[in-house]
């Protein structure tokens, strides 16, 4: 600042100079912002607590152009958001870029929701005004194979309608159906089927239905067979069932005579110098012996 001394002549006289600092104090005139109105993000279902999300857009950004206590902010999530997710910092003076964490990750389940949108609020802590500012975050969960197929059974059991099968049946002759659930959305959640053990005798297609897979199938063989299927997803995990087949009998053999037979007979006798047993061989059956 200068002070100049004016004579009554009107001339300048003697001088002075001094510095005069001016202090400018702010006032609350600017609201909290966000860098957007909204933000995308993304997170694998089941993260575990502490995990951040990640935005697929640009980061959260919130600011207070004003200063001072005029700056300073609470950050929020909404009720709902809040239970599974926290905010960092929770506290702003100015200016910074947000972090969202898991908490609770019982939200996190693709095959409930596939997306969640939180509601980020900033909130003036220090002001007479208490203005605020509220942004949205749509958070994309993306599918994982979490879900293990399982069958609905841990054996299916043989039975007259369902499980029997005669021996001879044709190629293709339905045995079977059996089902394993995975609740797994697509295309984790598909199951594919296959037998292990049964002798090539069989085979199960992608319904789950087990037919015949072989002209062979003798019950004079075998009578019964022992099957593990397996059910497995695009992920590998798998789920195992024991499956027997009894295979019925039909009459498919005849009598057959164990050996050719002689015997002698005297004439005029009523009866064999030497007896002759007749023996007679069933399959599956006891042999029959006939005394001549």
């Amino acid at each position: 600042m200068l002070s100049v001394e004016v004579t009554s002549l009107g001339t300048f006289g003697a001088t002075a100079n001094d510095t005069v600092t001016v202090t400018i104090q702010d006032i609350n005139d600017n609201y909290p912002t966000f860098s957007s109105s909204h933000y995308e993000a993304t997170i694998q279902e089941n993260m575990p607590a502490g995990i951040p999300i990640t935005f697929t857009t640009q980061p959260v950004h919130v600011e207070d152009l004003d200063q001072g206590d005029n700056a300073k902010l609470s950050l929020t999530l909404d009720s709902y958001s809040s239970t599974y997710f926290e905010i960092a910092p929770s506290t702003v003076q100015g200016s910074a870029n947000l972090l969202i964490r898991v908490k609770d990750n019982t939200i996190l389940d693709y095959e409930q929701r596939h997306s969640i949108t939180l509601t980020v609020w900033a909130n003036e802590t220090s002001t007479r005004e208490r203005n605020s500012a509220s942004t949205t975050i749509q958070l994309n969960i993306t599918n994982q194979n979490d879900n293990i197929p399982n069958f609905t059974a841990s054996e299916y059991s043989a039975s007259v309608r369902e499980a029997s099968v005669q021996e001879g049946s044709s190629v293709s002759t339905s045995v079977i159906t059996v089902k394993a659930i995975d609740y797994d959305l697509p295309n984790f959640g598909f199951v594919s089927y296959a037998l292990r053990g049964g002798d090539g005798m069989f085979s199960i297609d992608s319904s789950g239905l087990v037919t015949v897979a072989s002209y062979q199938l003798d019950r004079e063989t075998k009578s019964v067979y022992y099957i593990s299927v397996e059910a497995t997803d695009p992920g590998g995990l798998k789920d195992t069932a024991q499956l027997t087949v009894n295979i019925t009998d039909v009459n498919d053999n005849p009598p057959v005579f164990r050996r050719d037979y002689d015997g002698y007979l005297k004439e005029n006798e009523t009866s064999f110098s030497k007896p002759i047993i007749v023996s007679v061989s069933l399959p599956n059956a006891s042999s029959l012996r006939k005394l001549v």
